[in-house]
């Protein structure tokens, strides 16, 4: 009763109303974008109309007075969770007036209000999972907002972190905070100033490696194209939107065959090295970017930054030779290519492709798998395990290892100067342990309640929402894999992929503290 009490505390639902700004500024992008391309005024309206009630959601925040008080970690989970479902509740509307999705005439309409929930969450979370069979059929506009739904929620994952949950509104300040985040590493701030600046810079750091990488693309576009766009309006439009979802690493494309559809290599290999920036922690963009020559130093000695280009090197070098030695493709440019961009896209849980990785040798998925474990860099948008996480127990194990055969005590380890002691350490190993089984009993429920779905397509469902991935690696009797889709997996397993992908996005343990007194 009392966490319900603050579930629907007027504080806490005004304060995800007055967040919805965002949302009606991004519609109302997404309606200009659409006028642009389309010049169509009813294909659009249902962006214009989406962004009227978030804009209205927003001012019924206003009503209610701030409360000069600090936000605790148990309501910023709250705020955060009321910010995504209302949001999501927006863009499903938005989606269901546009069409979405592609068999509306043949669905209930239960079935037509969870897939369009679907898409939204799917966006929200930057998972990229999506339930349309046919992309290219739908507005232009509605298409660019399916994409910014992926920059608006990466955007969410360190600016609303930072922003609404100060490292000293945190009572349990020695545990993993930092709710959207959920880090190892122990995030504080000297004060709420600092904090917000920080926020400030990390959205300025997001929105720069946003434009760089539209203004690679638009150049690209330009040039190297096989097929020249017939107005370089296409060529900007397309830009926009890999942009926004490459950085926001969700992999929502205008293309039924994803980045391949821009029909340009010099393309693949920009946005392949920009889903790889994007799997970079954000506070080491900041470092690189406005810290001083020590912290620079520091940036290029980080062990996680080691470890995540470390990791996709040897997965490159070792898909890219098992494609060479089998001959998939034509020469060793597109071996390398082709490699490095299902590597990035899996690593970073972007979710764009560049073929169709699913039909490759089973020998090399295997090597494709171990980035589908890891996940990207804790502090960045992807979503999965994270390197961090799997550095910190990888120490602890070979400490555990030396300790059992020469004797004494393990009580802490350090990564970068910042020691880990046993309770630390307890929590990341829950936290992978939780990991896992979610994925399980994940891929148990989806198979209980869809009679199509055998154990590759429902594994694939699970570990794909839960490590916010979007397609599966391969295919099973649904295919969900690199070039499939959702739309076949029964109303009930959509059910449960929703909250999976939620889960994922938000952090296991920081759902936990909802049932914690200690936080109220």
């Amino acid at each position: 009763m009392r966490l319900l009490k603050q579930i629907y505390s007027p504080t806490i639902l005004f304060t995800a109303f007055r967040v919805q700004i965002s949302i009606a500024c991004g519609l109302i992008l997404s309606f200009l974008v659409g006028m642009l391309m389309d010049h169509n005024f009813s294909v659009n309206a249902p962006l214009l109309l989406g962004a009227l009630i978030a804009f209205i959601i927003h001012m019924l925040g206003r009503i209610q007075k701030r409360e000069n008080r600090k936000v605790s970690f148990k309501e910023g989970v709250i705020i955060i969770m009321h910010t995504w479902m209302i949001a999501a509740c927006i863009s499903g509307l938005v989606f269901y007036l546009s069409g979405f999705p592609n068999n509306q005439e043949s669905l209930t309409t239960i079935q037509i209000i969870v897939d369009v929930v679907f898409e939204s969450i799917s966006g929200f979370t930057t998972t990229g999972s999506t339930i349309l069979t046919n992309i290219e059929v739908y507005p232009a506009g509605v298409l660019f907002w399916r994409a910014l739904t992926h920059w608006i929620g990466g955007m969410g994952v360190f600016f609303m972190a930072v922003t609404i949950l100060r490292g000293k509104n945190i009572k349990r300040s020695h545990d993993i905070v930092v709710a959207e985040m959920e880090t190892p590493d122990k995030v504080h701030y000297e004060n709420e100033s600092v904090a917000y600046q920080s926020g400030i810079y990390f959205l300025k750091i997001y929105t720069f490696l946003t434009v760089v990488m539209f203004l690679l693309l638009v150049v690209s576009g330009y040039f190297f194209r096989t097929e020249p766009y017939p107005s370089v309006v296409n060529d900007i439009y397309d830009a926009a939107i890999h942009a926004v979802s490459t950085l926001g690493t969700g992999g929502f494309s205008n293309y039924n065959t994803s980045a391949a559809g821009l029909q340009n290599p010099i393309s693949e290999w920009i946005i392949a090295s920009f889903m790889m920036f994007g799997g970079i922690n954000l506070g080491l963009w900041y470092m690189g970017i406005f810290g001083n020559s020590k912290e620079r130093k520091s940036l290029i000695k980080n062990s996680e930054l080691k470890w995540y280009v470390g990791i996709i090197a040897i997965l490159v070098v070792s898909i890219a030779g098992g494609l060479f030695f089998q001959s998939i493709y034509h020469t060793a440019e597109e071996d390398i290519r082709q490699a490095f961009f299902a590597v990035t896209t899996i690593m970073s849980t972007t979710g764009l492709v560049s073929g169709n990785f699913s039909g490759w040798p089973f020998s090399i998925l295997g090597i494709l798998f171990f980035a589908y474990l890891i996940g990207g860099s804790v502090g960045s948008t992807g979503g999965g395990l994270k390197v961090k996480r799997l550095l910190i127990f990888f120490k602890f194990a070979l400490k555990e290892i030396h300790t059992y055969l020469k004797g004494g005590e393990t009580r802490s380890i350090k990564v970068d100067g910042v020691a880990y002691n046993a309770h630390d350490i307890a929590v990341i190993l829950i936290n992978i342990g939780i990991y896992f089984g979610a994925i399980f009993i994940g891929t148990a429920l989806i198979m209980v309640v869809s009679s199509n779905v055998d154990f590759t397509s429902g594994f694939m469902a699970a570990i794909a929402s839960v490590g916010n991935i979007g397609p599966g690696l391969m295919a099973g009797t649904v295919d969900n894999s690199a070039v499939g889709n959702y739309a076949s997996f029964s109303l009930l397993a959509k059910l449960i992929m929703i909250p999976l992908m939620l889960l994922g996005r938000v952090g296991f343990l920081n759902l936990l503290v909802l049932f914690n007194k200690e936080d109220d």
